[in-house]
């Protein structure tokens, strides 16, 4: 099993998601497995935030878990902590 990775897309979303990389050498794509969005909240206390998150894609719209996207719109791939 994966560790999950954090993942900041060009597009500026935030997601936690196992990432499987997929492909040979400089052909390859990420393949997300069940991502999730980081949401971020202010709260009423100066200097902190709330941390919520939800489905990157709603279940809803798409029966699919797993998600492929191009790394050239990944700006940072690292292990969460």
């Amino acid at each position: 099993m994966e560790l999950a990775k954090f993942v900041r897309l060009k597009n500026g979303d935030d997601l936690i998601s196992q990432v499987v990389e997929t492909g040979l050498d400089d052909d390859y794509v990420y393949n997300l497995i069940s991502p999730l969005k980081v949401l971020y909240m202010q709260t009423s206390k100066p200097g902190y935030i709330q941390i919520a998150m939800v489905p990157w894609v709603m279940p809803r719209i798409c029966e699919s878990s797993e998600f492929t996207i191009d790394p050239d719109d990944v700006l940072v791939l690292s292990n969460a902590s």
